[in-house]
Parts: C-alpha cells; structure tokens; sequence
C-alpha cells in the first residue's frame, strides 16, 4: 500500500470516529440540557 492510501484510509477511520465522537457528545448535552431545564423550574 503507498503511503498515500494508508494516509486516506487513517483519514477515513478518523472522520469516523469524529462522527461517533460527535453523536456521544450530542446525547450527552442532549441530557444535560433536559436535565438542566428540569431542574431550574
């Protein structure tokens, strides 16, 4: 493999894991939001 396709593939296992990473973080505000408005009635 030329070092040009090993830097794509790390490229494409990288933008994967920024989405997943992104997804994780989104649920987690995503709570904290719903809990935050809860609990300042």
């Amino acid at each position: 493999m030329s070092s040009e396709g090993a830097s794509l593939l790390a490229k494409a296992q990288c933008q994967q894991m920024n989405v997943c990473l992104e997804e994780r973080i989104r649920e987690q505000a995503r709570s904290h939001i719903g809990t935050g408005v809860l609990s300042s009635f």
